[in-house]
């Protein structure tokens, strides 16, 4: 976690404590929040589903973010933990990413909507166009764009609780994640990123066509991949067992 996002959490946490922004057991709203900080509403947002995945935050579907934990003791150690985490439990975060992510696969390939395809299909042409210019940004560009490809999936399942888990987890592995898929996306051998485009490419593809098995095997294909990239960067000691084939996977 950065000093900036983290600093943005804990002025978040202290206005919580201190009342400024509950009323009722419940905070104000994103937009009144982010103006009272002089902030843009994305900021706000992403420090929010922090402090929901800290337990610090409740967040109903159509009732609002209602306050879980004000003791700022305790959730700055939860902060202390998610800051020095990840790059120590990433065999764990892609075994997380493994149950999560190959089910809802399925089931968005199963329930997708026309809409679910527009956006697939949007965040797609976008990941191409990134790969098309190469240069110094395809790096961060791509991994921006491969987490929206990944969470737009999720969100075709039509399971908001699934989306607040996968968000929960993107933030968790935000660290260890993004700045090393970032290295790999820009990785100097060209066969490696095309080889991630072609996952997506099929990816995409199979959910569009309600494919079922070609969706749930080239998201375990890509996910294995994904593994592999971190082994071969020294990055983890050791593959999680629902990849390696030492123990069935629990679906």
């Amino acid at each position: 976690m950065n000093p900036k996002r983290r600093e943005v959490l804990e002025i978040l946490m202290n206005l919580i404590q201190s009342g400024e922004i509950v009323r009722d057991g419940k905070l104000l709203p994103e937009r009144e929040i982010a103006a009272r900080l002089d902030m843009s509403r994305s900021v706000v947002r992403e420090a929010l589903i922090g402090l929901e995945a800290l337990g610090a935050l409740d967040v109903r579907e159509r009732q609002g973010v209602f306050v879980q934990k004000a003791d700022l003791q305790e959730v700055s150690l939860g902060l202390d933990q998610m800051r020095l985490a990840p790059s120590r439990s990433l065999p764990q975060i892609m075994e997380m990413r493994y149950i999560l992510e190959v089910p809802a696969t399925v089931l968005a390939a199963r329930r997708r909507t026309d809409d679910d395809v527009a956006n697939l299909r949007d965040c797609l042409e976008r990941l191409e166009a990134i790969r098309k210019r190469r240069g110094p940004e395809e790096g961060p560009q791509g991994a921006y764009w491969n987490t929206i490809l990944h969470a737009t999936i999720i969100q075709a399942t039509g399971n908001l609780v699934y989306s607040r888990l996968f968000e929960g987890l993107v933030s968790v592995m935000e660290k260890a994640i993004t700045s090393l898929r970032m290295r790999y996306m820009s990785f100097p051998e060209e066969a490696r990123g095309d080889r991630i485009l072609d996952q997506h490419r099929r990816l995409v593809a199979a959910i569009i066509d309600r494919n079922e098995a070609a969706a749930r095997d080239t998201v375990v294909e890509h996910l294995t991949l994904t593994a592999n990239n971190f082994m071969e960067q020294g990055e983890m000691e050791s593959m999680p067992s629902v990849f390696d084939g030492k123990e069935r996977p629990p679906f």
